[in-house]
């Protein structure tokens, strides 16, 4: 038997990844079931804003079990946060700001 919670989670992501997010939000909002923890929530705003240093911080508050995907994760976020920088030309700069602090 499929809980409630279940069913409208399931549901509400089916619905995301066909591409009606409109409709995904307003069965999480009606029903008062988020598909997603607040702290999943602003773990991927952050990734996707590019704060880099506050999503691992946030990342380690999610309550992952395994520490090796926990490190996994992280190594993959600050390796983004590299890219990003060498992208921006900034790497040089970030470096002598570091050491100046």
């Amino acid at each position: 038997m499929v809980k409630k919670v279940e069913l409208v989670q399931i549901i509400a992501e089916a619905l995301y990844s066909l591409g009606f997010k409109k409709t995904g939000a307003h069965l999480e909002e009606e029903s008062v079931i988020p598909l997603q923890s607040s702290v999943v929530n602003l773990f991927i705003q952050q990734i996707l804003d590019g704060e880099w240093d506050d999503s691992v911080a946030t990342l380690h508050k999610i309550g992952l079990i395994d520490e090796t995907i926990i490190r996994l994760s992280s190594f993959v976020i600050l390796e983004q946060k590299f890219f990003a920088l060498l992208d921006g030309e900034k790497v040089m700069d970030r470096c002598f700001e570091d050491k100046e602090d």
